[in-house]
């Protein structure tokens, strides 16, 4: 019973750093919908050698990857990861930047589970991105940068691919 109990609290934790939640709330603002033009934004996808794909797995499996990469991270680093869902992003008033997010399993705000991206290259928001809640599909290398003392996950990707 003591191991299920660590188990739950041990989840609740992870679903709470995911979600971004570790940012101070005065910080974060959900940008509006941006439009403009999206040039980098491919209506065909990329080509190229996938190691983990999220994008053919059940909601409950692509949880359990998800899960699965972002405490053993170390051990994906430098892998693609080829992930779809919904397009939102947060700007941080904190550091004057907008972060990009594809998400991977939706739920309700506290539990949503998405992987940021950075595109490679000069890429300018908004012109460079897709509208808020495009469905999207990123291709990315896994790595990681440090920010306020915590590491970050996110995707190096070269293009996003709208999907719907």
């Amino acid at each position: 019973m003591k191991k299920y109990q660590s188990m739950f609290v041990f989840l609740c934790l992870l679903c709470i750093c995911v979600s971004g939640c570790s940012v101070d709330s005065g910080d974060v603002a959900i940008s509006p919908d941006q439009t403009g033009s999206t040039s980098p934004v491919s209506p065909t996808g990329p080509s190229v050698d996938v190691d983990v794909d999220l994008t053919g797995m059940s909601a409950t499996l692509a949880q359990a990857e998800f899960q699965r990469i972002v405490i053993n991270y170390d051990r994906y680093m430098g892998m693609t990861i080829k992930a779809s869902g919904a397009y939102f992003n947060l700007y941080l008033y904190n550091s004057d930047s907008y972060h990009h997010f594809v998400t991977v399993v939706a739920g309700d705000e506290c539990c949503r589970m998405a992987f940021e991206f950075i595109l490679s290259g000069d890429s300018v928001f908004p012109d460079d991105y897709p509208a808020g809640d495009t469905r999207i599909e990123v291709i990315g290398v896994l790595n990681s940068y440090e920010e306020r003392g915590r590491t970050y996950l996110y995707l190096s990707a070269d293009e996003v691919t709208v999907i719907g």
